[in-house]
């Protein structure tokens, strides 16, 4: 499988086959919602329930990565290229999944890093995108 998550507030490099180091994408989770509005009717049945679509629909997408670099250094780089894309005034990234045969607009809803005792180069990531047209 290929991805890529680009964004342009980090010159563009590809968060997913970053210049050092090595990122192996562990699962890849996608959901969309329709977001309706549900209101049961007070002593009726749930056949009663209005359910109107007021909201849209929104798509998430979860990444879980690992991540090893070549050096501790690297680890703290890549960790900051994602810190930028966080840190406001976020701009939109590119997600493209093989395995869901697209390539979307997305923005980044957080992300999280986990470092295990004994394996000094190795990070776990969580990145949690949200699709989203391209302009804010």
């Amino acid at each position: 499988m290929t991805y890529s998550l680009t964004n342009a507030a980090i010159g563009s490099v590809n968060l997913l086959a970053p210049p050092a180091g090595k990122i192996t994408i562990e699962s890849e989770r996608s959901n969309k919602d329709s977001n309706l509005f549900k209101q049961p009717i007070p002593t009726s049945d749930s056949g009663d329930t209005i359910v109107i679509d007021i909201f849209g629909a929104q798509k998430n997408v979860t990444l879980k990565c690992e991540y090893i670099g070549t050096s501790v250094a690297n680890i703290s780089t890549y960790i900051g290229y994602l810190d930028a894309i966080l840190d406001g005034e976020q701009s939109v990234s590119t997600y493209t999944s093989d395995a869901a045969g697209t390539s979307i607009y997305v923005y980044f809803e957080n992300f999280e890093w986990e470092y295990e005792a004994g394996s000094p180069l190795t990070i776990k990531i969580t990145l949690s995108l949200i699709h989203a047209n391209g302009t804010i």
